[in-house]
């Protein structure tokens, strides 16, 4: 491994030229996990945390060499398109390494989608096969009828046995070799919290790189990612699983915290991945019950996690690390903090100051002002941009040159800076930005101050359109059990703690609960909507 470290700052912009993924075999991604497959043999690969049966690497090779194969004999060629919409079972990445193994594209969804999403989804995608959850089998076939496609769906624990039969070629199966490292290997959605979710294509390269970074996991680890293979970091948690030889607990998707509670407890488990919404209602059922929690590295992500709500959880995980991380779908890791065993007093003081750590290894930012175009310095807000050998190929089926600036650089949409010490901050979304009489106003800001009240649980602000102001700030809050408050008292609370551009003109909303997208983020333009449509009543 290239361990060469060079971090710098030049003309204002951030650089890290450290390597601390493994160098890529240009056979491809497919041959690599075919060969650690093997290499790992009858080691535990994976464990059912409801059944306690355990899987193999051995095992796990065998049912994707069959997989491949009853592919290929159903006439499924290299760059065909198919889609995996499934909890975590024992076998839900089967047919993802098998399509990979086969030079398939594979493309993967989340179950808790409706029909209509399905529709949107199956639309641009076109897959020649669906590997679905029994409990979206009847969804996955309305949505595929009403697009007209012929597509074939398989249910797992039904007719995807099929796929697990022994078939003559096992012995001497070859995994597809690309053309390039630079070839698509998987199409992944983006999160579609402020518009359309676009169809993500990503490289063999790309996700080699995020999947060893060592940011992730080590071998030793036992970790869980109760996350669908919707998320990219359940893909890459996948792949560094079989790169690494670690132990991957399986359960199909978070549903209690007493459940997360029994299997830290039962399994020794060592690391896992969390949105904030579900840190949260960990640490409140931890904190009423008295429970606390052995572990080392909690990764949060997916959205921005307040400071108020990582106190709250080191009170019930007083062992662990908080690494909070930034990242996108089209590329990746951007910034993250280290490891546990990495992890110094600078990084505690940083993580609760609200910083998503310094920049990850491949990876050269700045932060652009977006009405100038002018390269910022330290402190100074604005549009994160990039380049990385991990960025995205572009958006299936869709032009996506307006995504890079006229340097080539890729814009993220999102707004943030970093401070002298070159630590990265997220602000919010480009989108998601409120203007109050041309001031720029952050959501985020403003949804640290409501989550200071003794009452609420969680928050979200958005904005209602006014003719004059631009942007009047309004907060959608859902309350903690037992609380009752006003919310005009609420909109003081704040008021009292904002300079006059930030106050809540727009009011508050008192909701029973924050919609959330497949990957926990809050679903804003699901409140624009139901904003516009209180006030049109």
């Amino acid at each position: 491994m290239d361990a060469k470290k060079s971090n710098k700052r030049c003309d204002k912009i951030l650089s890290n030229e450290s390597y601390d993924f493994l160098r890529m075999d240009p056979r491809g991604l497919g041959y690599i996990l075919f060969e650690k497959l093997a290499e790992h043999g009858k080691d535990v690969m994976q464990i059912d945390t409801i059944t306690g049966k355990e899987d193999t690497f051995v095992n796990f090779r065998t049912r994707c060499i069959r997989t491949a194969l009853h592919m290929k004999s159903k006439g499924y060629s290299p760059q065909d398109k198919i889609t995996i919409c499934t909890y975590n079972t024992l076998d839900s990445a089967v047919p993802l390494i098998a399509s990979i193994l086969t030079g398939l594209v594979p493309n993967t969804l989340d179950p808790s989608f409706s029909v209509d999403d399905f529709k949107y989804y199956l639309q641009l995608i076109k897959p020649k096969a669906i590997f679905v959850a029994p409990e979206v089998e009847h969804s996955i076939k309305e949505a595929a009828k009403s697009n007209n496609l012929d597509t074939e769906v398989i249910v797992f624990g039904t007719s995807f046995n099929d796929f697990l039969i022994p078939v003559e070629g096992e012995e001497t199966f070859v995994p597809f070799l690309p053309l390039s490292v630079r070839d698509t290997a998987l199409v992944l959605f983006s999160s579609g919290t402020t518009g359309k979710p676009k169809a993500i294509c990503l490289s063999h390269v790309g996700l080699y790189q995020f999947a060893t970074s060592k940011t992730i996991c080590v071998k030793s680890d036992r970790l869980l990612f109760f996350s669908s293979l919707y998320w990219i970091s359940q893909v890459c948690l996948t792949f560094a699983n079989i790169i690494f030889g670690f132990v991957k607990l399986v359960y199909p998707k978070f549903d209690t915290a007493r459940t997360f509670c029994n299997i830290v407890r039962d399994y020794k488990l060592h690391t896992t991945f969390l949105p904030p919404s579900t840190l949260v209602e960990i640490s409140n059922y931890c904190i009423q019950n008295g429970i606390t929690l052995q572990m080392d590295n909690i990764f949060v992500g997916g959205a921005t996690v307040s400071k108020e709500h990582l106190k709250l959880a080191s009170k019930v995980f007083p062992s662990a690390k908080f690494l909070n991380c930034y990242g996108q779908t089209e590329v990746g890791f951007i910034s993250a903090f280290p490891r546990k065993e990495n992890f110094t007093e600078k990084h505690e003081e940083k993580v609760f100051a609200g910083s998503s750590g310094n920049i990850s290894p491949g990876i050269t930012l700045r932060i652009v002002n977006l009405d100038t175009e002018e390269t910022l310095g330290p402190m100074e807000e604005g549009e994160i941009r990039l380049r990385s050998n991990t960025l995205m190929n572009g958006y299936y089926g869709v032009d996506s040159s307006d995504v890079y600036d006229s340097q080539g650089w890729f814009k993220t949409g999102d707004i943030g800076y970093y401070d002298e010490e070159e630590f990265i901050y997220i602000v919010g979304r480009c989108k998601e930005m409120l203007k109050y009489k041309s001031f720029p106003v952050s959501p985020a800001i403003l949804e640290d101050v409501l989550l200071q009240h003794p009452a609420i649980k969680e928050c979200v602000v958005t904005g209602i359109p006014h003719e004059v102001d631009g942007d009047h700030p309004v907060a959608f809050v859902t309350l903690k059990q037992g609380f009752k408050v006003n919310p005009d008292e609420i909109k003081e609370f704040v008021d009292d703690r904002v300079d006059d551009r930030k106050k809540l003109r727009g009011g508050v909303i008192l909701i029973d609960n924050i919609p959330l997208t497949a990957t926990g983020k809050p679903q804003r333009r699901m409140l624009k909507e139901m904003l516009q449509s209180i006030n049109c009543q």
